[in-house]
């Protein structure tokens, strides 16, 4: 697992500097280690890997502007090879609207998720999104879930009210599928949640103290039997630690004083990561073996 997160970090950070390229990072048990280049094609747009997500078997890149994720798969030989598209559904929002499909992904083995999620001020056909709030942006979004080892259809997954929106970040991992919704109460002012699907269960996770409620959720991460939400406009920004198996329990917060938080988060088998974008960034790692021990590193 700590390999694949390296590799998707590496992606993510090349991926701004080479627009159309994106670098795949393997190593072995004697910790060699190559690269490999995997080029976009022509009909892909400059949004080609803005997402990615990776298994044993399976990478998906996500192009949103293109609307669509694009799957590599492995063969017998190690290689990496461009075997298929994956589109909205004919007819359902995302097809509509004709962006946004692909703006995350998240893979559990063989089960693709994406997230759908668009917003564009004063678009050309704003009837075709979901909501359009009072300063003329429009925003659409939604969550879908497909098979890859079957012939299955794309199916969207996510049942919500029309003001509120999904598909800007989702998870997936031992057949859990979380994702982040958003409602907006005032022009510019989101609150945040997470719905939690399991076996045909569907679970709420809210902010714990209202505070934490603006854009609470805006990154997600599921490991196992824990629930990592980022939560920016908690006071100086945090992130909440989520035990599933226990959510009558108050979630973990985890945070640093007087340092900005909650924008970015991952987790591992063992370790949990909050980041933040822009300016002066600094990433908080704690260790589960570790519980009472918090790491933290400042990034310029």
């Amino acid at each position: 697992m700590l390999r694949c997160q390296i590799i998707s970090a590496y992606i993510k950070a090349t991926r701004s500097i080479l627009i159309g390229f994106f670098f795949l990072m393997t190593s072995t048990c004697n910790s060699s280690s190559s690269s490999i280049c995997l080029k976009s094609l022509p009909g892909d747009s400059k949004s080609f890997g803005h997402a990615l997500a990776m298994s044993d078997d399976y990478l998906a890149v996500g192009d949103p502007e293109a609307n669509r994720v694009v799957i590599y798969t492995r063969n017998v030989d190690g290689r990496w090879l461009r075997t298929r598209e994956i589109l909205p559904p004919s007819g359902s929002s995302a097809d509509s609207v004709g962006s946004g499909f692909g703006y995350d992904v998240s893979l559990d083995k063989s089960t693709l998720v994406v997230g759908a999620y668009t917003e564009k001020h004063k678009p050309n056909n704003p009837d075709k999104f979901q909501y359009t709030n009072q300063l003329g942006v429009s925003f659409s979004g939604g969550v879908y879930k497909v098979l890859l080892d079957k012939k299955a259809d794309v199916k969207r997954i996510d049942e919500l009210d029309k003001s509120e929106v999904s598909g800007f970040s989702v998870s997936a991992d031992r057949g859990r599928i979380a994702f982040s919704i958003k409602q907006e109460k005032q022009p510019g002012k989101w609150t945040g949640k997470v719905n939690l699907f399991s076996d045909s269960d569907v679970k709420q996770i809210l902010s714990p103290i209202n505070i934490a409620e603006q854009n609470f959720g805006v990154d997600i991460d599921l490991k196992n039997n824990l629930l990592l939400v980022g939560s920016p406009f908690d006071e100086n920004g945090a992130a909440w630690l989520f035990d599933l198996e226990a959510l009558s329990s108050k979630p973990e917060r985890l945070a640093v004083p007087n340092t900005h938080l909650g924008s970015t988060v991952t987790i591992s088998d063992q370790f949990a990561v909050v980041g933040a974008v822009g300016g002066l960034t600094y990433a908080l790692l704690k260790a589960f073996h570790r519980k009472k021990r918090l790491s933290h590193f400042k990034f310029k």
